[in-house]
């Protein structure tokens, strides 16, 4: 893989001059950039998502290579304040924090009149997704308020979901309904009352980049229940866009839940704020206003 990439970008930057050479996910890809960028005199511009850092804790050897691309680069994205940190840990520079985007708009629906209220998490069913907590959460959800949990998903966890949901007792009340059509998926955000992502820092020290989901779940006016972990209060702000709560910790998750389920003014306006704030911050069209301008800014430089 590497050494057809390095063929590749020799090949194409021979062949045509390109500016700018915008990286993601710069490693291993940085080193495509470093040679182009020396081939063709392009700026090299280099894009992290999160994942790339975690190998730096698997494997330290790994560090020197991130802090040699970072210390030749011209410019540093991250998507995250969260992946900024990490980014800077390694080497102390700017980091622009530019993150994925989404096409934010608000979403006609009708609302269930059912009177079971319905939480829902969407995701891979792996540990950092922190779905264990969640089932934990479940009794005591359900001591207060009559509720069922919908967990959209599939990932090799399954299998141990579903026998602590047997332990709980809380087959009535907690569905796995594995990977859905974008259609059934729309449904469960549409009647759903609160969206939750119980995320966590797993075994390996990996955890959310940012927190898509989050951001789909807004775009519906849902009020949302979020881990304080990784990228997530970038979307999530406590008390104003959603509710956050410390990782592992399945009672202040069901106090969290229930504080939404039983104020429906409360979620409401957390739902509207959340929307409010996504469209505002996480649209392509602010996304693309914000890339370009770095653009300029590092082409300025370089005249």
């Amino acid at each position: 893989y590497i050494l057809f990439g390095v063929i590749d970008i020799i090949r194409y930057c021979h062949r045509e001059r390109f500016d700018i050479l915008h990286v993601h996910w710069p490693f291993p890809h940085g080193i495509f950039g470093m040679i182009g960028g020396q081939i063709c005199g392009a700026r090299v511009i280099l894009n992290f998502h999160g994942a790339e850092l975690l190998l730096v804790q698997k494997h330290p050897l790994i560090r020197p290579c991130i802090r040699f691309f970072l210390h030749h680069a011209d410019s540093v994205i991250a998507n995250s304040s969260f992946t900024r940190e990490r980014i800077v840990e390694i080497e102390r520079q700017p980091v622009e924090v530019i993150p994925f985007g989404a096409a934010v708009e608000e979403k006609r629906y009708t609302k269930s009149k059912d009177p079971v209220k319905t939480i829902l998490f969407v995701g891979r069913l792996i540990e950092r997704k922190g779905v264990e907590y969640l089932i934990r959460a479940m009794p005591h959800v359900l001591a207060k308020v009559n509720a069922k949990l919908i967990i959209v998903g599939e990932g090799h966890q399954r299998p141990v979901l579903e026998k602590l949901i047997v332990q709980k007792r809380l087959n009535r009340a907690v569905k796995l309904t594995g990977k859905v059509s974008d259609e059934v998926l729309r449904e469960w955000y549409a009647g759903c009352d609160v969206f939750v992502l119980p995320s966590i820092v797993d075994a390996r020290g990996d955890t959310e980049g940012l927190g898509i989901v989050l951001l789909e779940a807004l775009s519906y006016k849902k009020p949302v229940v979020a881990s304080k972990v990784g990228g997530i209060p970038d979307i999530t702000i406590h008390g104003e866009t959603g509710l956050l709560v410390p990782q592992k910790d399945s009672h202040a998750l069901a106090e969290s839940i229930l504080r939404v389920l039983m104020d429906e003014t409360f979620a409401r306006r957390l739902g509207a704020r959340g929307y409010k704030y996504v469209k505002e911050r996480f649209s392509w069209e602010r996304i693309t206003y914000q890339i370009i301008h770095l653009y300029r800014d590092v082409i300025e430089y370089q005249i």
